[in-house]
């Protein structure tokens, strides 16, 4: 469905896919943008995942100077995971968080994976401010889909400074970078529709902010804060709709009483 590729790596993708099914979490199925079970890091799917994903990371950076980067948005996801696979190989991470508007996001799930559009919402709110949890200071910059593609040197050359102390980037290089953007392959002209949810509103206009280097603005901080909360509010409702027979029970008994 990307004519240019989605650029992931395939052995990461399976792994991070098949270990998301173990855990009944695929991120475009019903459960999706439930929270991850309690325990899942100690679960035998996740500690597979980990000794696999080791495995692959050890690999890699050995094949290259040391240094080594992949792309896969199922990782914001699985952070924790991830912070015990780097450790496990001696590596130090550095995140780099693309963000792009909620309403493209949708369009497109809603089209090529056949979601509905307030879930759609969900998943992009749920795995950014995963990732912010999860990234905490190794977040090195965030970058904007829209600006990339409006002045692909010039975000280009934000990611090379940001990560200056992690790569040396060669002017060559940072052209080269900005060459692979094509702008001609954007389907959807930019979203400029008004966000009708105030959390994912909120959360965009600061990931907006920080794209443009501002710090975390104290609104997205009480939503990364607030996370945990808002999960545990969810938990009894999201239980609720894994056993549809529950409710028919219910409004069994409801009627049998009120007849």
């Amino acid at each position: 469905s990307n004519e240019e590729g989605f650029w992931e790596h395939s052995e990461i993708v399976k792994v991070q896919e098949n270990l998301l099914a173990s855990l009944r979490r695929v991120w475009h199925g019903p459960q999706g943008t439930h929270p991850l079970p309690g325990g899942w890091l100690q679960t035998r799917a996740a500690q597979e995942a980990r000794s696999q994903l080791a495995s692959i990371v050890d690999r890699e950076l050995h094949s290259t100077s040391g240094v080594w980067g992949f792309k896969d948005p199922r990782t914001g996801r699985l952070l924790p995971l991830w912070q015990l696979v780097l450790a496990d190989v001696g590596a130090k991470p550095s995140y780099v968080l693309s963000v792009r508007n909620p309403l493209a996001v949708e369009a497109s799930l809603v089209k090529h994976n056949g979601m509905d559009e307030a879930r759609s919402r969900l998943a992009w709110w749920l795995h950014n401010l995963d990732c912010l949890r999860g990234a905490q200071d190794d977040l090195k910059v965030v970058v904007d889909y829209d600006l990339i593609l409006q002045d692909p040197g010039h975000e280009a050359e934000r990611m090379a400074q940001a990560l200056g102390g992690v790569l040396d980037v060669t002017s060559q290089q940072r052209a080269q970078a900005a060459a692979l953007v094509l702008a001609s392959m954007r389907h959807n002209p930019p979203i400029a529709a008004g966000l009708g949810n105030a959390a994912v509103r909120d959360t965009y206009e600061g990931l907006l902010a920080m794209a443009r280097g501002q710090p975390m603005s104290a609104n997205l901080r009480r939503q990364v804060d607030k996370y945990e909360d808002w999960q545990r509010l969810f938990a009894p409702w999201r239980r609720d709709t894994k056993a549809p027979w529950l409710d028919w029970a219910v409004r069994l008994v409801v009627r049998g009483k009120y007849r």
